[in-house]
């Protein structure tokens, strides 16, 4: 199986959780019906060029690698990271620590994807 304890060191974490950066990012997210073009414009000017979000980064390296099919990149899967830093963030009131981020690479993404 690919481990994800050497997940690349150009991959972004996510933001800090109670972090001004954090919540300004999840009003955004959750308000996107009322604002959807502030929401369009976090994609745009801030996720894009950094080359996506979290997930996209780190299954883009392990397609690069010929790790993971790249048809396998979909709109669901590409936020499987996403959904669950968001949800460790969230019940555990702190920024998901590297081990976390590691264990949702190993554990949750590679396994959906047939890596393994």
């Amino acid at each position: 199986m690919a481990e994800a304890s050497a997940v690349p060191s150009f991959v972004p974490r996510p933001p800090a959780y109670g972090t001004n950066t954090a919540g300004a990012v999840l009003a955004i997210t959750s308000e996107r019906h009322r604002y959807p073009e502030l929401a369009e414009a976090l994609y745009r000017k801030v996720f894009d060029p950094r080359g996506g979000t979290f997930t996209t980064t780190v299954l883009q390296h392990y397609v690069a690698n010929g790790q993971v099919d790249p048809k396998r990149l979909t709109p669901i899967t590409t936020q499987i990271g996403e959904a669950l830093v968001f949800k460790l963030a969230i019940d555990l009131d702190r920024r998901p620590a590297a081990e976390e981020l590691a264990a949702i690479v190993d554990e949750a993404l590679l396994p959906a994807l047939g890596v393994g």
